[in-house]
């Protein structure tokens, strides 16, 4: 009985054993100066174990393409590959993911 009350209350709040693949692509650009100050928030989400795809829209246009992005920054939430939020904000980001400080 006590493994079936834990295993619902994983299920309830969305902690369960095979949590999706997730992955934040951020795209920036060198001449941006919001990317710049939100790097350190980038940062420390990867020091605490996120994995984040740093791609330059102007080396990468056509990623950029693919996600309709037409301002940097823009942080993307992938789970098992497909988009599921969007935000142009690290703190926000940060949030989204349950690490914000």
């Amino acid at each position: 009985m006590k493994s079936l009350i834990v295993t619902l209350l994983l299920l309830l709040t969305g902690c369960t054993e095979q949590q999706p693949a997730t992955e934040v692509i951020a795209l920036t650009a060198s001449w941006c100066g919001p990317c710049k100050r939100n790097e350190p928030v980038i940062a420390r989400l990867e020091k605490q174990g996120v994995k984040i795809r740093r791609v330059d829209i102007d080396e990468n246009p056509t990623l950029a393409a693919k996600y309709h992005v037409t301002s940097v920054p823009t942080y993307l939430v992938l789970r098992n590959g497909k988009e599921v939020k969007r935000t142009q904000n690290a703190g926000i980001l940060a949030r989204l993911l349950g690490r914000d400080q």
